[in-house]
């Protein structure tokens, strides 16, 4: 956060005229807010996943006799376990998928904003 104040703050030494400057600190000041919520919802995202993770690991410790691994896959004793297994690890896929996302818009953003340059 110090660096991006120090870089909001450097803005008024550019040899720009004050109505480039303003526009330069209200895209800049887009971009922290825009950020801020990326952030957020990265961390919001990762820790739904450690959540996620955890289940699947207690769902293993419940009853280590009641399923087991063969050739790189889980194999359980019920369709239930299974279900649940399954849709911890669905919920992982999509909270990657949504990052993942958010990632590619990031890329086109800031592509875009250097082909505008």
């Amino acid at each position: 956060m110090e660096a991006m104040s120090n870089g909001r703050n450097n803005i008024q030494y550019l040899e720009l005229s004050d109505a480039a400057k303003k526009e330069f600190l209200d895209g800049f000041d887009r971009g922290l807010k825009d950020g801020a919520a990326s952030a957020s919802r990265i961390w919001e995202l990762e820790k739904l996943t450690i959540d996620e993770t955890e289940s699947i690991i207690s769902l293993l410790a419940e009853d280590r006799n009641s399923w087991n691994i063969e050739d790189g896959q889980f194999f359980f004793e019920t369709d239930e376990q299974i279900d649940r297994f399954n849709k911890h690890l669905a919920n992982i896929e999509k909270f990657y998928a949504e990052r993942m996302e958010m990632q590619d818009r990031a890329i086109d953003r800031q592509r875009k904003a250097i082909d505008e340059l």
